[in-house]
């Protein structure tokens, strides 16, 4: 595990890995860029497993710990132009949990834009795959819900 996610994080100086048993590692990094930058990007996927990577503090006990939610890009695919702004995809990433960031992208290599939302999402919740929205005209809109470094996953059951 340390020598891939040596190489996934673009090989920060001093990275080790301590296994602290039930699934929960500690990571030791040299420099704090690293750490901001890995943190921020959570969650990562590897070997077809979500790693969320939270900062660790110093009377944490990982036997006490439980993982309830954690940070996820959602992108929003199928919105009317006109509703490609910050306020709306505010407005849709609440329906799915706290919206912690917003932003539009430019796609690479196309003239299209896409809104996301970075959301904490509740692990105990079902995974949506879509919102249906009032669009223009006041005509349903089904909004497609692509999550970013969640890999593959059954919307219907959540796994």
């Amino acid at each position: 595990m340390e020598n891939a996610l040596k190489v996934i994080w673009g090989n920060p100086k001093g990275f080790s890995v301590s296994d602290k048993g039930d699934n929960s590692f500690q990571f030791f990094f040299n420099k704090k860029v690293d750490v901001l930058r890995v943190e921020y990007s959570s969650p990562w996927l590897f070997k077809d497993y979500v790693l969320h990577v939270k900062r660790w503090k110093e009377d944490q006990n990982c036997d006490e710990e439980i993982i309830f939610n954690f940070p996820v890009w959602v992108q929003f695919w199928g919105l009317p132009e006109s509703f490609k702004t910050l306020e709306v995809e505010r407005k849709l990433g609440e329906k799915l949990g706290t919206v912690l960031e917003v932003g539009k992208f430019q796609m690479r290599d196309r003239e299209t834009r896409i809104v996301k939302a970075k959301i904490n999402i509740d692990a105990a919740r079902q995974v949506r795959d879509q919102l249906i929205v009032a669009g223009p005209n006041k005509k349903e809109v089904e909004v497609a819900l692509r999550y970013e470094r969640l890999g593959k996953f059954c919307s219907y059951c959540a796994k």
